[in-house]
C-alpha cells in the first residue's frame, strides 16, 4: 500500500509537471478521481496503477490518493506550494502513521519528516524510531537528492540499519 501511494504520488507529479495546458491536467486529475471513486471491479484493468490498486488491501489508500490529486492540482492552478506540500504530507506520511498505529508524538515526528521529504524544510532530519524508519529513509533520500543531485545509497543503507 505504501509503495503504491508513492508510485501514485510520482504519477501525479508527472501529470502536473507535463501540463502545458492546465485544463488537460485537470481532465487527467478528474479521470483519476472518477476511477478511484469506483469499485475495484468497475475500474479499467489496462491502467497499471489501477490494476495494482486492486491488490492493495490496506484501508485509506484511495482516500489518500484523492488527497494527492488535490495536492498536485494546486501545483498547476494557484501554485500554492505550501498547501500542496501539506496535502502530500497528509496523504503519504500521515496515512502511513495511521497504518502503523503511531502515538501522538510519533505522528508529529512523521509530519516533520514529511515536510522535509516534500521540500518544505531545509535543515536535515531523520528519526531513530523503527516504526517511522521508512518515512525517515524517504525524508533523508529527498534531502540528500536536493543537496547533491542524487541520493547516497551507502548513507541511506546506514540510516536504514542504524536509524542514524
Amino acid at each position: 500500500a505504501f509503495a503504491w501511494l508513492l508510485a501514485f504520488d510520482s504519477r501525479m507529479c508527472g501529470v502536473a509537471g507535463r501540463a502545458r495546458e492546465p485544463l488537460i491536467a485537470q481532465l487527467r486529475f478528474a479521470w483519476w478521481r472518477e476511477m478511484l471513486g469506483k469499485l475495484a471491479t468497475e475500474r479499467p484493468t489496462g491502467e497499471p496503477l489501477l490494476a495494482l490498486l486492486a491488490n492493495v488491501q490496506q484501508t485509506g489508500v484511495a482516500e489518500a490518493a484523492l488527497i494527492l490529486i488535490d495536492a498536485w492540482e494546486l501545483q498547476i492552478g494557484d501554485d500554492d506550494s505550501d498547501r500542496s506540500r501539506e496535502l502530500r504530507v497528509q496523504a503519504v506520511f500521515a496515512t502511513y502513521a495511521d497504518w502503523v498505529h503511531c502515538s501522538a508524538e510519533q505522528r508529529k515526528l512523521a509530519q516533520m519528516l514529511g515536510l522535509h521529504w516534500a521540500g518544505g524544510m531545509s535543515d536535515s532530519m531523520t528519526s531513530p524510531s523503527r516504526k517511522l524508519r521508512p518515512l525517515s529513509i524517504l525524508s533523508l533520500a529527498a534531502q540528500l537528492e536536493r543537496r547533491g543531485g542524487r541520493s547516497n545509497g551507502i548513507r541511506l543503507v546506514w540510516h536504514a540499519l542504524t536509524g542514524r
